[in-house]
């Protein structure tokens, strides 16, 4: 054999070993999705994120801090204007809310907001709706009341307050207590302003919540007779008062036998 031909096939091996041991070359290093076998061991180089699932969470989300109410589930509205001796008119009105259970989604909200406002109780301290213990005990549902007095004409009249009943009567707590005031352990408007409360219907014909059954129970909605501080003498007089009863609230049976105000008397609802 020549050298020359002995030179060319020595050449050729060379080039053959030297394309096998190529990085580029290597038929399943480009192809493949799997890291290389050697990039584990060294420091620099990190798992592919796609290849890691993340961590699920078990913890349990906060509610939201949201007063549940929705549109057109107003039960009814009660409003009433008040004539004070010395000129000043004042308006009031009210709207309640369907109630809701209170351990649903739309209940534990409620009471997340009253706990984010710093909310205040009127009644009985044992009877608090925003403790869920005796939610639970009392089947509660909540509802939800919102609440305006504005002054037509004047200023309101020094010292005057004016009681607001707010049905059942069970447990009522002010989403926040400004322009109100508690006496003899009801709610008190002290001054022109607006605002929230929620208010609980329990149910004494069941262990379980039944918001349907709001209307079964003793509730009285109205506007008190005036009250009055430091020997100021009463002054507003409430007339010509009207509760509005939605399509809604009609579906309860026990509605119909409602009383409503007169001309003398601002108040409406079932009991004594």
């Amino acid at each position: 054999m020549s050298r020359t031909i002995i030179a060319a096939a020595a050449a050729a091996v060379v080039v053959l070993s030297l394309t096998a041991c190529s990085p580029g070359a290597h038929s399943g290093a480009a192809g493949s999705s799997r890291p290389h076998p050697g990039a584990s061991r060294t420091a620099s180089a990190t798992p592919t994120a796609t290849r890691t699932p993340a961590p699920t969470s078990t913890a349990t989300a906060a509610p939201v801090a949201r007063l549940s109410t929705s549109p057109g589930d107003e039960l009814l509205t009660f409003s009433g204007t008040g004539r004070s001796t010395d000129g000043s008119v004042v308006a009031v009105t009210f709207t309640v809310h369907a109630p809701v259970a209170w351990n649903t989604p739309a209940g534990t909200s409620t009471l997340a907001a009253l706990r984010a406002a710093g909310s205040a109780l009127a009644l009985i301290p044992a009877d608090d709706l925003r403790d869920t213990a005796w939610d639970s005990a009392n089947a509660a549902s909540l509802a939800v009341v919102d609440y305006s007095a504005t002054m037509v004409r004047g200023s309101w009249h020094p010292g005057e307050q004016v009681e607001i009943d707010l049905g059942p009567g069970t447990s009522e707590v002010a989403l926040a207590s400004s322009g109100l005031s508690v006496d003899t352990g009801w709610w008190t408007m002290t001054g022109p302003g607006s605002g929230h409360f929620v208010i609980a219907f329990k149910n004494y014909d069941g262990s379980t919540p039944d918001p349907s059954n709001w209307g079964n129970s003793l509730q009285i909605y109205g506007l008190g007779a005036p009250r009055v501080t430091g020997g100021t003498p009463a002054s507003y007089q409430f007339h010509d008062c009207r509760i509005d009863i939605t399509p809604l609230a009609r579906r309860s049976s026990y509605v119909a036998g409602w009383f409503t105000p007169t001309a003398d008397y601002c108040s409406a609802g079932v009991g004594d």
